[in-house]
């Protein structure tokens, strides 16, 4: 074997050649990350006492369950560099952002319907001559979700978002890199 023969492939051919032999580790983990995001908005939301269950909070538990599968399938499939995962992974970052106008809003405006009510029973109760101590049976039971948990769940969700967004782009141009490669290398035989 001469010098000219190693030649022939230049480093980035070389690199891209070795993507077969490897997986798709930055797809793969932007993944799993999205899917940790998930779980913490999960878990803000369900261990929050303040929110009743009810039809719409067991679908988004559903949906949840759904979303962690799907994610974690997608992030099987990026890792041997499959297109079609790549474009499941922009979808599925899609339905993260439409998520933050259902569950967590809803809880949010619960909560602020909430603090208006409580203010109102308050002021009545005061005007009655009550003390804090003999109103506060009396007031309405938390429902929702308080700004700071609201925030951190779009935070969580957006962040989500992101990683499976950028876990798709990624999955896709070094699948396209690989596909080109593969071509190049039949034309060559």
């Amino acid at each position: 074997m001469n010098n000219d023969s190693l030649e022939l492939y230049s480093e980035q051919e070389i690199k891209t050649d070795i993507m077969r032999y490897k997986n798709n580790g930055l797809s793969f983990w932007l993944c799993m990350l999205a899917i940790v995001f998930d779980v913490a908005m999960f878990l803000i939301i369900y261990t929050t006492s303040s929110c009743t269950p009810n039809f719409e909070l067991g679908l988004d538990l559903l949906i949840n369950v759904l979303f962690l599968l799907a994610a974690f399938l997608t992030a099987e499939k990026t890792k041997a560099y499959n297109k079609t995962a790549g474009y499941v992974a922009l979808g599925i970052g899609a339905i993260e952002i439409v998520r933050i106008f259902w569950i967590p809003l809803k809880y949010f405006n619960l909560w602020k319907q909430w603090s208006v009510q409580v203010a109102e029973a308050k002021a009545n109760y005061l005007a009655q001559g009550m003390t804090l101590e003999e109103m506060a049976p009396l007031l309405p039971v938390v429902n929702g979700l308080n700004s700071g948990q609201f925030t951190w769940c779009v935070v969580l969700l957006i962040l989500a978002c992101l990683s499976m967004i950028a876990a798709g782009i990624v999955a896709i141009l070094k699948a396209n890199k690989l596909q080109a490669h593969l071509a190049k290398l039949q034309e060559k035989r």
